[in-house]
């Protein structure tokens, strides 16, 4: 009897798996296919909406016929919705940035030591995808496509069809699968943090619309509020990395001493903020709880169960390898 709810748990998560799985191909297919035919057809156009060319479609075409296939698989049990206060929400988002920070200086050690280990440097894309977009790109993908479809997909659809095991193994796969999804070192240290918290959320909230909204808030600071900040500062020169020398560094700084202030303030509060969010993990640490599995896998079989089926397979298989080609390459 054990052995066969061994498998009928394998084969429902494979389900899952190769869900996600279809619609990662869909995505790349989509994003080399278009891509390719814009630039070459309408270079002009491609190089100055290129983002838009190979994102918009991914959240119009891909993350749609995802959800179908996934809204194919009932949910075992439903998650109780509960309001959440607009205090809670604040300090779940200070817990959020203090993890996305942190890990992100992991994230960033792990690709410096890689980059020692190849004699290569690893690109950082996501910087360089912010840093070349003008603000309303960003502010269209990254701060309002990006959360609500991401939290559709890593939060609802998946914790919905796994809290049964328990919601901290639905939550960890919830924040895993995220992680992996942004395919690149820099990323996935801070997108798996992330997805613990938000998944943390969903599961106790139920309200798909409140981890939209701290991914939101996270995604503007990231995307829009700090290129504001360079650009109020007029250190632009200084970000990009197109200043070497250190005596040409100084002069430029003494030169921006008022952009170098707004700079420091911005710096002041990011790190405020960091310090706030820890604060409130550190003292509400204790009233973690996580639910029980109601259907519960047996010990020593869980990695067996979650990761070795077919669709879960192919869906980590895939992104393991693209990250792995992202950070040598």
């Amino acid at each position: 009897m054990e052995q066969n709810t061994v498998k009928q748990n394998r084969k429902y998560l494979s389900k899952i798996g190769i869900c996600y799985f279809i619609g990662t191909i869909i995505i790349i297919a989509l994003q080399l296919g278009l891509g390719n035919i814009c630039a070459t057809m309408f270079p002009d156009i491609f190089e100055k909406y290129g983002f838009l060319v190979m994102m918009l479609p991914m959240y119009i075409i891909a993350v749609p016929i995802t959800v179908f296939m996934l809204t194919r698989i009932r949910p075992v049990v439903t998650i109780e919705k509960k309001k959440f206060s607009v205090k809670k929400i604040l300090g779940f988002f200070l817990v959020s940035y203090a993890g996305m920070y942190i890990s992100n200086i992991l994230g960033n050690y792990l690709a410096t030591v890689i980059s020692m280990v190849k004699q290569g440097q690893v690109q950082n894309s996501i910087i360089e995808i912010a840093t070349s977009n003008e603000l309303w790109m960003n502010a269209l993908v990254m701060v309002i496509c990006a959360p609500i479809a991401e939290e559709l997909l890593f939060r609802k659809l998946i914790i919905d069809r796994t809290v049964q095991f328990g919601e901290k193994l639905a939550i960890l796969l919830s924040a895993l699968m995220f992680g992996f999804y942004h395919g690149n070192i820099y990323q996935f240290c801070y997108a798996f943090v992330l997805g613990c918290v938000f998944g943390y959320v969903y599961a106790k909230s139920g309200k798909v619309i409140y981890t939209i909204v701290l991914h939101m808030m996270i995604n503007f600071l990231g995307s829009i509020a700090s290129l504001l900040v360079v650009k109020a500062s007029g250190l632009t020169k200084l970000m990009d990395g197109s200043i070497t020398d250190p005596n040409e560094m100084v002069s430029y700084l003494m030169g921006n001493l008022g952009g170098l202030a707004i700079f420091g303030v911005y710096f002041l509060v990011i790190i405020g903020l960091v310090i706030a969010g820890i604060i409130i993990l550190a003292v509400n640490f204790k009233n973690i709880s996580l639910q029980p599995a109601s259907d519960p896998i047996e010990k020593g079989q869980v990695f067996k169960t979650v990761a070795l089926n077919v669709g879960m397979g192919l869906f980590f298989i895939f992104w393991i390898v693209f990250m792995i080609y992202a950070t040598l390459i």
